[in-house]
């Protein structure tokens, strides 16, 4: 029986690894997590983690307590948000039947590109920063969607969309209206 060290160890390692395959765009983690009632947790801190890095980020660039604060905050809103407008299109619009924790977890895991965001405050590399985060999100989302719930292109895509944009209007609103003086 391994002791508890090494199994935090084990789980730490499958988070990290996890992670690995998410930023590579590979496509079998979505289901693996989505069927993993474990990766919960793995899954919620990934989100916290992205939206510290984000709210960090925008804290870096300007009035750093407030934008920490506020951009952390709208970052994970955004996330919840997508997570419950993809689900609720997954179940209600194309009948699909899953459970929540089957979208939860995958798109948890889907918004780690977001951490990127801790990087946008140099003025000059920035905004290229701000764009390949929210690119490389739309594609683990539409990964995660298309993936983990079955749906064909055309309906991933409809599920991705609209999570995806309320997702960057909470998060990335708050950041760039600071990076643009407000």
């Amino acid at each position: 029986m391994p002791d508890d060290n090494s199994t935090s160890q084990q789980r730490s390692q499958q988070l990290l690894d996890r992670v690995g395959r998410v930023a590579n765009l590979e496509r079998a983690v979505y289901a693996e997590v989505g069927r993993d009632p474990d990766a919960t947790l793995q899954a919620l801190v990934v989100a916290v983690i992205a939206s510290l890095a984000a709210g960090l980020g925008a804290g870096l660039s300007d009035h750093f307590w407030g934008n920490l604060v506020v951009g952390s905050l709208g970052a994970f809103l955004g996330w919840l948000a997508m997570t419950a407008i993809v689900y609720l299109l997954a179940v209600r619009m194309f009948d699909r039947g899953v459970v929540l924790g089957e979208v939860f977890r995958p798109m948890g895991f889907a918004i780690a590109p977001a951490a990127l965001l801790v990087l946008q405050f140099p003025p000059i590399f920035g905004g290229m920063i701000v764009v390949a985060a929210i690119l490389w999100v739309l594609a683990t989302s539409f990964l995660a969607a298309h993936q983990a719930m079955g749906l064909s292109t055309p309906r991933a895509v409809a599920a991705i969309v609209p999570g995806w944009t309320v997702w960057m209007v909470l998060s990335l609103g708050i950041i760039l209206s600071r990076a643009f003086g407000r």
